[in-house]
């Protein structure tokens, strides 16, 4: 089976009292657009969820169907706007995707 690419942060945590053989894996979301990402700036390419062409229900049906079951954080590198008006229209987002509403 051919799988779409998909994007998924991987953390060590080095300090860790634990020690760096503690792997922690997430998922990481935000608004995009799709097609050629390598001519995009950031302003395509990291947007509040629910804004853009990317498909991140897919995205979630992905996990879903492979039984992903950590954490999903918000992606907010180099946005614009002010956090409380992106958090917003981010969680309006997430309740679309997650069918809330």
């Amino acid at each position: 089976m051919k799988l779409p690419a998909v994007f998924t942060a991987f953390t060590m945590l080095l300090g860790h009292p634990l020690g760096a053989r503690d792997l922690h894996v997430f998922d990481s979301v935000n608004g995009a657009d799709s097609g050629d990402t390598r001519a995009m700036g950031w302003d395509k390419l990291i947007r509040p969820l629910g804004e853009g062409s990317f498909d991140n229900a897919k995205l979630l049906r992905l996990l879903d169907d492979v039984g992903f079951k950590g954490p999903v954080v918000l992606q907010c590198y180099n946005l614009k706007q002010p956090a409380a008006a992106h958090l917003a229209i981010s969680m309006a987002g997430w309740h679309r995707l997650a069918g809330g509403d």
